[in-house]
């Protein structure tokens, strides 16, 4: 099964963090396929934006799109975005980030709590 790191497990990895520890293997050693929503991408790129600067911010891209394939927004994606906030409330970013791994057939690591306990997420405290 492929796997959909999400904005909050990225960020924890670049920093060194607990969170990233518990994935690590996930980022740098599994022979999974490792999905980046271009979501994702827009979250990652304004937090190096606002905590470093616009070359850190670039090579953060840049490196990310080194481990993994970075998802475009679809119109299938969009659409079942539409539905996830409909039923469950999600907000626009978390039901476009959970809609491509689900469009993906990808487990969604993450440590938002919007996410705990919804199907194929795996939700690391």
């Amino acid at each position: 099964m492929a796997v959909l790191i999400d904005s909050n497990i990225w960020l924890d990895y670049f920093a060194g963090g607990q969170r990233a520890r518990k994935v690590l293997h996930l980022i740098e050693q599994d022979q999974r396929t490792i999905l980046i929503s271009a979501i994702n991408v827009t979250e990652l790129f304004h937090q190096f934006l606002k905590r470093k600067n616009k070359n850190d911010a670039e090579k953060m891209v840049e490196l990310v799109s080194r481990y993994g394939f970075i998802v475009p927004v679809e119109s299938s994606i969009a659409l079942q975005a539409a539905r996830l906030q409909h039923q469950q409330g999600l907000s626009l970013a978390d039901a476009l980030i959970y809609a491509t791994a689900q469009e993906h057939h990808a487990l969604l690591v993450t440590g938002d709590k919007d996410f705990k306990g919804m199907k194929d997420v795996e939700y690391i405290e």
